[in-house]
């Protein structure tokens, strides 16, 4: 993440005010959190204080979390959808907070309600169990190999977005390059020394 701890504290945060919301915690809140904690590189105990003190905690406050980039709010929305669900009920409440964090970030309710019709659909069914955060701070990995690359061989060795695909595929199953950050990739395959050097360093 650009602004690393404000926005891991931001995520963490805004999860933890959303399932505030309906003014009970279920332990399949609990656990999602420890997962997102645990993806954010956050202290177990630090994570389990936090929820237990969250009705008392006026330090929390009630704003909207604002994220250094646009694509890391899309992925907060997109596992909030997750944490509201978890308990089979999206409550009024909950739907609103979701709502001001879209409007706070520069997304639309159009987008948000898309993002809510997919989840409903069925259609994340395949990919439901993996965090989407957990993509972005691997691709956050991969553009820095990426730059990294375009550095040392020029700007036609940079990574195809087909090798990252591939290479994604075999390492982490789940995961697929997210449609926003496919710009960040050369469409055809890029030179082959660099991304056997590459394929060689990963496995």
């Amino acid at each position: 993440m650009t602004n690393d701890y404000l926005d891991r504290s931001n995520y963490v945060k805004g999860l933890l005010l959303l399932i505030g919301k309906d003014k009970r915690i279920t332990d399949k809140e609990r656990d999602f959190l420890h997962k997102i904690g645990k993806t954010l590189s956050f202290n177990k105990q630090f994570i389990e204080n936090a929820i237990n003190e969250l009705f008392e905690n006026k330090h929390l406050g009630d704003e909207p979390s604002v994220f250094s980039q646009k694509h890391y709010a899309e992925a907060f929305l997109r596992d909030a959808i997750k944490v509201g669900f978890v308990d089979n009920d999206l409550s009024s409440e909950e739907f609103g907070w979701l709502q001001s964090i879209a409007v706070s970030n520069g997304l639309s309710n159009e987008w948000l309600k898309n993002e809510l019709e997919h989840y409903l659909s069925g259609k994340h069914s395949c990919e439901s169990q993996e965090l989407e955060i957990k993509k972005y701070l691997m691709f956050d990995g991969i553009v820095k190999i990426n730059k990294g690359l375009t550095g040392l061989f020029g700007k036609k060795f940079t990574l195809s977005l087909q090798f990252v695909q591939t290479f994604l595929t075999f390492t982490h199953h789940n995961i697929s390059v997210p449609k926003e950050r496919t710009s960040e990739f050369t469409e055809k395959p890029a030179g082959t020394p660099p991304n056997t050097l590459c394929t060689l360093w990963f496995f």
